[in-house]
């Protein structure tokens, strides 16, 4: 089984973003130590036969320093086998990078996401510092350290109660600042007692930025740049194969590595489904367990509800994250709807540009 395992290094982050979805959780202050470090490379490189995958994620992953990623690299040149390629991304908040990490990344040829909300006036409005201080500038200032090393960053851009009225502007920003590679989540949270949080959005204006953002993308008819949302929703109408999990149904390969060492589900799937310990099983011996099982089966009951749904082939149910409620009942994802206005939008396009062919 291909698996993309998301490394947990460490719980603890520089920043206090308002809407992160740790907000109400108690941080243990944990960080992967060097033990821990070798078991995690060693499991996913003997799981992965020709290509082994290691998303590096936090907390914020930059926090564990640099000396513990050039151990990172050390052991997985040391572990490889012969015609193994081995592909680490890592996603950062992106204050931290300075030269030495973007040199790092540039030699070891590590793939760059950054969290990044649009211009300063949006992105500053959530993602600040311990003091409450915006983070915009010091992110401009890492992608430029990036840059500099001919590395140009993902983004990923959270949709909240701020930005997601302000499509054009959002787009222009990125467009105009050279990114060319951006994706877009929606930010909806509730908090301790059920209520939804005020910088959530509803599906309704999700459906009005996309669409309005596909018909921007299409107007701008730049084949260099790419939103992922959208690429992978229109290559999915067309029957091929998109790449981001909230396209394909694949939560079972979407698997998250704590900091102690444990293998459990995605971070985004909302059951504690599956906690394993990897200093005592393979991979291969978690995904042969009960434990597994249960949790395979908590993916077909999220995807019940989808069952004759005209979209189905294209949404592939949408991430799980959004489908269950509160008291842990499974119901139609939060964004169903929406979702099918995005596809209809974009069919209706590819329809009309077949119909002068």
């Amino acid at each position: 089984m291909c698996l993309y395992p998301c490394l947990m290094v460490s719980d603890v982050c520089n920043l206090r973003c308002g809407y992160c979805y740790y907000r109400h959780q108690v941080v243990q202050n944990e960080k992967m130590n060097d033990q821990v470090l070798e078991i995690v490379i060693h499991r996913i490189m003997e799981a992965s036969r020709d290509m082994a995958f290691f998303c590096w994620h936090g907390g914020e992953p930059l926090i564990v320093g640099l000396d513990f990623y050039q151990k990172v690299v050390a052991l997985q040149n040391q572990l490889r086998a012969s015609g193994q390629q081995i592909i680490n991304s890592i996603q950062t908040n992106g204050t931290l990078i300075d030269k030495e990490w973007a040199k790092f990344f540039y030699l070891h040829d590590f793939q760059v996401g950054l969290s990044l909300d649009g211009p300063g006036e949006y992105h500053d409005l959530y993602r600040v510092d311990r003091n409450g201080r915006g983070t915009f500038a010091r992110v401009m200032q890492g992608v430029e350290y990036l840059r500099r090393e001919k590395i140009e960053p993902g983004i990923l851009a959270v949709l909240h109660a701020g930005n997601v009225s302000n499509p054009e502007r959002i787009f222009r920003f990125f467009v105009d600042n050279g990114f060319r590679y951006f994706d877009f989540k929606p930010c909806y949270e509730r908090d301790p007692a059920g209520n939804v949080e005020p910088f959530s959005i509803t599906p309704e204006v999700y459906a009005e930025f996309m669409t309005t953002l596909f018909d921007l993308w299409l107007a701008e008819n730049n084949p260099e740049i790419t939103i992922l949302n959208l690429e992978d929703a229109v290559a999915a109408i067309m029957g091929k194969q998109p790449s981001s999990c909230q396209y394909r149904a694949i939560c079972q390969h979407m698997v998250t590595m704590s900091p102690d060492g444990y293998l459990e589900v995605c971070e985004c799937f909302p059951k504690e489904a599956l906690r394993e310990p990897l200093q005592k099983k393979t991979v291969k011996e978690i995904i042969d367990s009960e434990a597994y099982r249960d949790y395979l089966y908590e993916i077909e009951r999220a995807m019940e509800i989808c069952k004759g749904c005209k979209w189905l082939y294209a949404c592939g149910g949408g991430c799980p994250k959004y489908s269950l409620l509160s008291g842990g009942d499974w119901h139609r994802n939060l964004f169903c709807q929406a979702r099918q206005r995005v596809f209809r939008h974009i069919k209706d396009h590819i329809d009309s540009i077949a119909g002068r062919i």
